[in-house]
């Protein structure tokens, strides 16, 4: 049945001679049903085969397009976050000069003041926001062992001032090569060197002081940036070793 109307299509299309009105109207309409016999044809398998395939590939097409231009955004967007990370890094240093001089727990307190403020500018300048939920489960009369997870090299910058009090971090010792970020990050850190079993122990008294002062302790039990696909990597043992011998209490912050 769909056969005859498809060939009386392709015979209307190929006349030269003008017709009468009647003929004419005859052909449209074999024309116009010709054009529905196509489109139940799409609902036969060989056909559907076709289209489904036609329809995958555009899809692929747009999908690898898409990809393509949210790497280039991305990169764009780093570079730019990485210039003004810079920029206002240069001014943000003339305000922590004072760390210089000052002896803890003061030192840690005008660190994560002016850490604040740079942090505030630096991403609201970059489009980014940040906020803060579970804020109750931080009792103010106490000092704890905070354990956070670590994916980024943002996650310092940005735990670190926003944190409900003062705090100082266990950080690795080759930042400190970095010109006058190197600076800021020794202010706000407990350096060690994880090669030397001596810098690892120095690092954990130092730590068990400045939970004795009255300050918290941010540790990133993963031991370094998370580069699995897994939501967290192995725990190291040293922030619930420092739980152990000093006491204090351990409390979770999710990045």
């Amino acid at each position: 049945l769909p056969i005859l109307p498809i060939k009386v299509f392709w015979d209307a299309n190929t006349l030269a001679e003008p017709m009468p009105f009647w003929k004419n109207r005859v052909y449209l309409l074999f024309n116009g049903y010709s054009v529905v016999t196509l489109l139940l044809l799409c609902k036969l398998p060989a056909f559907s085969y076709i289209r489904t395939s036609f329809l995958n590939m555009q899809r692929s097409f747009f999908s690898d397009f898409r990809e393509r231009l949210q790497s280039v955004a991305a990169r764009v967007w780093a570079f730019w976050g990485l210039i003004i990370f810079v920029t206002t890094l240069l001014i943000a240093i003339l305000f922590y000069l004072p760390c210089f001089v000052l002896q803890e727990p003061h030192k840690a307190n005008w660190h994560r003041i002016v850490s604040r403020v740079w942090m505030r500018c630096y991403l609201f300048t970059i489009g980014c926001s940040i906020k803060t939920v579970g804020r109750e489960n931080y009792v103010d009369s106490s000092n704890y062992i905070i354990v956070c997870n670590h994916n980024s090299l943002m996650d310092v910058p940005v735990s670190t001032p926003f944190m409900p009090k003062a705090n100082k971090t266990i950080a690795k010792k080759s930042f400190t090569k970095i010109p006058v970020f190197g600076w800021v990050y020794t202010f706000g850190s407990v350096l060690v060197d994880r090669r030397s079993e001596e810098s690892r122990r120095n690092s954990f008294e130092a730590m068990k002081q400045i939970l004795n002062i009255g300050l918290d302790m941010l540790i990133y039990p993963e031991g370094t940036r998370n580069k699995t696909n897994e939501a967290l990597a192995p725990f190291y043992s040293g922030a619930f070793r420092l739980a152990e011998a000093t006491g204090k209490p351990i409390l979770p912050v999710l990045l």
